[in-house]
């Protein structure tokens, strides 16, 4: 028996609780109505609202449109092909701004697991990163990489 084959049956013999402590993001559970049904919150993940501010509540009334619109056209997605969909989105929290990935999969017929990820520090990385890339270290003014981008988009629009 291959390795993966042996920790796929060893973890079919595990109860869903300790399987779900492995995973290090936020899991929720919701209907195709985009009610939340159940979560599950790792130890080192902070909820930002309590769960009785979302449990048995609709994804529309708990969090802005930009992110419930996108969230229910997933779970019709994800059930309709049976397939793994995910987006990206952001909230104020606390005053500040915070970026999350959202992976939507198939339960069942008419519910979803959602995996929900923090990935403000990746996001707030890339920004410098891009920034890096365009400016130059010392002055901060644009670099040679910029004007280079800038004149390809120009060429393209007049293309």
């Amino acid at each position: 028996m291959k390795n993966h084959q042996k920790l796929i049956s060893h973890a079919a013999g595990m109860n869903d609780s300790t399987i779900w402590r492995l995973v290090p993001d936020l899991l929720l559970h919701m209907n195709v109505d985009g009610v939340f049904l159940g979560y599950n919150q790792p130890k080192n993940m902070k909820l930002h609202l309590p769960p009785d501010d979302f449990i048995n509540k609709n994804v529309q009334d708990v969090f802005p449109a930009h992110v419930s619109i996108e969230g229910m056209e997933k779970i019709k997605k994800t059930i309709k092909n049976d397939s793994i969909e995910s987006f990206y989105f952001h909230l104020r929290l606390g005053g500040k701004l915070e970026f999350f990935e959202a992976r939507f999969m198939k339960y069942n017929d008419k519910e979803v697991l959602v995996i929900v990820r923090d990935v403000t520090t990746i996001m707030k990385m890339k920004k410098r990163l891009d920034f890096l890339s365009n400016h130059d270290t010392l002055t901060k003014a644009f670099n040679r990489n910029y004007f280079d981008q800038f004149m390809n988009n120009l060429k393209t629009k007049h293309v």
